[in-house]
């Protein structure tokens, strides 16, 4: 007689102004679990939805990655997970931060979770030349692009010899000028550890891409007009691991970006000091930490 699988229901979101990384980690959790539990995962789904669903499916775990929340998303007497919460809205609830670089229970990289093929994928051998990374994650909420873009005429093109620029849609750049850099754009990627792997450098937002930068130990210049981001971006320039600049401070980013390409020693004790602290694998501690949760009487 075969044994029952448990049941989970994962919701999430995205949008243009709240981004896609809410709906690409859950997917990566999502992959993960399936291989041992009953899962579907839902997005986009409003409230009233939820409920509907929620009383429709029989189910042992709940599972939310929201950008915000209401005690009514807890409502029912269920055992929870929710990502990117800090308060106690239900006996049962488990919060998981890991964008938040604190001691807390659950917070920070040992609960990222960081894609199996990162551990697979072996960092380039550093030379003379740099690549850089543009990017403000999967939407460009903020339409920072326009202007980061900007600080490639005033890069040391000696060092920094290629660019890649992720952006949300194809955009029409212009870089003849730019005669000693070559420049790429992609819109979609398959597998990020794919593109990261042979990156230096990079211009990054505050959210997940910092951090998956920072598991290979890319130094980074963060950029963000998010609020959440904007407070993190602070912080993790107040412990070292790389500055912060408003999106608007071209010069002051490119002069950063040359600083860390002409420094070698600059460039590799903020690379060491990062590997240190994010190369973890939050996945597994995610997985086991469900596991153990769903399996509680």
């Amino acid at each position: 007689m075969s044994i029952q699988k448990k049941k989970i229901l994962l919701f999430t979101e995205f949008s243009k102004k709240k981004g896609k990384g809410h709906f690409y980690r859950l997917l990566q959790i999502h992959k993960s679990l399936k291989k041992k539990f009953d899962c579907k995962i839902f997005y986009n789904k409003s409230l009233k939805n939820i409920s509907f669903i929620l009383k429709k499916n029989k189910h042992d775990l709940i599972v939310y990655d929201f950008k915000k929340y209401t005690k009514s998303y807890f409502k029912y007497n269920s055992k929870y997970i929710a990502f990117d919460n800090k308060k106690k809205f239900h006996k049962n609830l488990i919060n998981i931060n890991p964008l938040t670089l604190s001691n807390n229970y659950f917070c920070g990289p040992n609960w990222y979770p960081y894609p199996p093929d990162f551990f697979l994928k072996k960092k380039k051998k550093k030379n003379f030349f740099y690549t850089l990374l543009i990017s403000q994650g999967a939407t460009d909420a903020h339409d920072n692009l326009k202007k980061l873009i900007k600080s490639i005429a005033y890069i040391d093109t000696k060092k920094i010899t290629k660019c890649i620029i992720k952006t949300p849609k194809k955009l029409n750049l212009n870089f003849k000028h730019q005669n000693n850099i070559i420049v790429k754009q992609f819109v979609n990627i398959d597998k990020i550890s794919n593109v990261l792997k042979n990156i230096d450098l990079a211009i990054t937002g505050c959210g997940n891409l910092s951090f998956e930068l920072s598991f290979f130990g890319i130094p980074c210049v963060f950029v963000s007009s998010e609020k959440n981001e904007i407070k993190r971006g602070k912080l993790l320039q107040k412990k070292g691991l790389g500055k912060f600049y408003s999106p608007n401070k071209i010069k002051d980013i490119s002069i950063e970006l040359n600083k860390l390409a002409n420094n070698y020693n600059y460039y590799q004790n903020l690379m060491k000091k990062k590997l240190k602290i994010f190369k973890k694998d939050g996945l597994k501690n995610i997985i086991q930490l469900i596991e153990k949760h769903i399996h509680e009487i």
